[in-house]
């Protein structure tokens, strides 16, 4: 019997992944720790390995979300094997937060539906020494783009020195080094500036070519700069220390630094003391005399750390419910009625896992977290709750903006799939269905297009537009009987909508797209989320939380509603169906239509009113053909053929008549 296990060690720099395979029964047999730790290191076999960006959590969480979601999900596509069935533990920069480590442990069960049991979130500082000492007694300074020294004793207690994040701490890391070359710099520019010829440093002379010249780009550069930023210039100063005395005193520093760092841990003599990290090589040769004779060789990385910490909690695990099984059986033989017992509670717990779950991956949704500037809103006089709503509801076109690429993408998908024959599908359920519905619907008056052209499925159907149908947004069966009955093909595109990202009926539809070959969108409000994730476009709106904690048809619906006025009006308006900011193309099927037909001829062509009823009457009140009919006096055969010729564009016709 094989288990899989995921080790992740997620630092300022990058975040690194390794999977492996190993026998469980044997594993299982192992009581040393130390035994174990080298068995997991020789015996297992690696599934997959992958590398991406950094994971800081107190740097950046939303970008360390996303940066180690896409390690798990690489791993799992590299190793050919699904997330939900490893154990995962995960070693992060920032994870010592009890707050950002529950945040980050919720959306990874939510992302990837995993088990409580499953997932171990803990500190890069305690799987480094894990992995540096082989699970035994040891000091061990991580010096990467921060630095923290961590000590583990003979009760494997952990006790943590230093790593109190850039740029208020972290003083033996590469994101420091690089701080104090920056720091450098600027004093020389400003000496430069007094002192005309004075000559730069080498060092200066680098670091200017990496963050500018001059003193606007350098601003530029220093308004967005991260620990990772300041991180890559640390092997500027590693490079220059022996050829440019500046560089030399910015590295002696680093080395001032990291020796107070280790005589704060390293109390004990009979602890061996360890170096980890991009900086422990260089750092070590550079140490006095009496702390280099200290340092010993690292038994193992960061990321064998993490795999030791997942392995050692499967195994806690397994023997849990072990004995919580032998604990049943004894309970059941004493008592021939406990079987019984033992059902109805095993089904309990299925339901509390459910909710639980439910709720964990609700913890982790931005849309469902509580706005602070609304939590005395019950105290507030009605024009005072009415001014925070309006407040609120001014972020959601910036929201929107940011998402415009993706928007555009998801456009012209829309445009090829038109050309092709295919549909634009809306699939949601509640606020986000009835949002599709209310813009499907307007498409046939606003644009004189078919009425399958753009189609809205809601989950519990037409009912569900009234009234709430229970359990219906939880189904993702629902949702594949429901495309199935609207035939959709590989032309058309299905557009997901849920503002939280995990709707079930919504992804079970996208999941179905994607298997018969249609391009899939999803419109959402929460970064990260498992709909935006499996989206060949996803469109992300990240308007914050509500001012009513969790009622999302507030700023999420209406980010919804924007977008979706931006789908079909950019694709019509693409497909021809506008002339100037002239909605040509209006089906005049009430008077009120019929009005505004009238008025959009006369605006088009600066006629009469009475041309302009005429010439629609010519036309077959087609507002656009009315419109040609009237600019270039052709009859209606022939300004019909002008604009067939020209793809409905009634632009392009007209500018065509200049031309002969």
């Amino acid at each position: 019997m094989s288990q899989i296990i995921i080790g992740i060690d997620g630092g300022g720099s990058k975040t690194t992944g390794r999977a492996l395979v190993f026998d469980k029964t044997l594993k299982s047999k192992q009581e040393n720790s130390s035994v174990l730790f080298d068995e997991l290191q020789t015996s297992a076999s690696i599934l997959a390995e992958y590398a991406g960006g950094p994971c800081a959590l107190t740097n950046d969480f939303h970008q360390s979300c996303t940066n180690l979601s896409a390690v798990l999900q690489k791993l799992g596509e590299i190793g050919k094997f699904e997330v939900t069935d490893a154990i995962v533990a995960a070693g992060v920069s920032g994870a010592e937060n009890d707050i950002l480590n529950k945040k980050l442990r919720n959306h990874l069960l939510s992302q990837f539906f995993l088990e409580k049991e499953r997932l171990i979130v803990t500190s890069d500082a305690r799987v480094s020494a894990i992995g540096a000492g082989g699970n035994q007694p040891v000091v061990c300074v991580a010096l990467g783009t921060g630095s923290v020294a961590t000590v583990i004793d003979e009760e494997s207690r952990f006790t943590q020195v230093g790593g109190w994040g850039f740029s208020i701490g972290d003083e033996g890391g590469a994101a420091f080094m690089g701080k104090l070359a920056v720091q450098q710099t600027l004093s020389e520019i400003d000496k430069c500036i007094v002192q005309k010829s004075l000559d730069e440093s080498l060092l200066a002379q680098q670091i200017k070519k990496t963050i500018g010249s001059n003193k606007q780009t350098i601003l530029a550069w220093l308004s967005q700069a991260s620990a990772f930023d300041y991180g890559q210039l640390a092997p500027i100063v590693t490079t220059l220390r022996d050829s440019c005395s500046v560089a030399n005193a910015v590295f002696q520093q680093h080395i001032v630094e990291v020796e107070r760092l280790i005589n704060s841990a390293a109390l004990r003599e009979d602890i061996p003391i360890v170096l980890s990290g991009s900086l422990a090589s260089i750092t070590r040769e550079n140490l006095s005399p009496r702390l280099s004779n200290k340092i010993q060789q690292a038994k193992g990385s960061a990321i064998d750390g993490a795999c030791f910490v997942a392995l050692e909690h499967d195994l806690n695990q397994a023997k849990k419910r072990i004995d919580a099984h032998s604990k049943m059986t004894q309970k059941a033989s004493s008592d021939g009625r406990e079987s019984a017992n033992v059902s109805l509670e095993a089904n309990s717990n299925m339901s509390n896992h459910n909710e639980s779950t439910l709720i964990a991956q609700l913890d982790t949704l931005l849309s469902e977290s509580r706005n602070p500037k609304s939590m005395d809103i019950d105290l507030l006089a009605t024009q005072q709750v009415l001014s925070l709503i309006n407040q609120e509801d001014s972020m959601v076109p910036k929201a929107i903006k940011s998402e415009i690429p993706a928007i555009s993408d998801a456009v012209n998908a829309i445009v090829n799939a038109f050309k092709d024959g295919g549909r634009l599908v809306y699939l949601g359920a509640g606020t986000s269905g009835r949002l599709g519905i209310l813009d499907a619907v307007e498409c046939p008056p606003t644009f004189s297009v078919d009425s399958d052209l753009v189609l809205a499925i809601i989950a519990g159907g037409d009912k569900a537009v009234y009234k709430a149908v229970e359990g219906a947004e939880d189904n993702e069966l629902l949702a594949v009987e429901d495309l199935e009955k609207n035939n959709l093909s590989a032309q058309d595109v299905l557009v997901g909508i849920a503002a939280s990202g995990r709707t079930p009926y919504v992804l079970g539809g996208l999941a179905y797209a994607k298997k018969q070959g249609a391009t899939t969108v999803s419109i959402t409000c929460n970064p990260n989320s498992a709909l935006t994730t499996s989206a060949d476009i996803a469109i992300c709106a990240e308007v914050g939380p509500e001012v009513l904690t969790g009622s999302t048809r507030m700023k999420s619906g209406t980010a919804q509603k924007l977008i979706l006025n931006m789908l079909t009006t950019a694709s019509m308006i693409q497909l021809g169906k506008c002339y100037e900011n002239l909605m040509v193309d209006v089906n005049a099927s009430n008077k009120k239509l019929v009005a505004r037909a009238i008025r959009i001829v006369m605006q088009a062509t600066s006629c009469s009113q009475e041309q302009a009823k005429q010439a629609l009457d010519d036309a077959d009140y087609r507002a656009k053909l009315a419109i040609l009919i009237i600019k270039s006096q052709l009859t209606k055969e022939k300004a019909s053929l002008l604009l067939d010729k020209h793809e409905g564009r009634l632009r392009r016709a007209i500018e065509a008549l200049s031309l002969q």
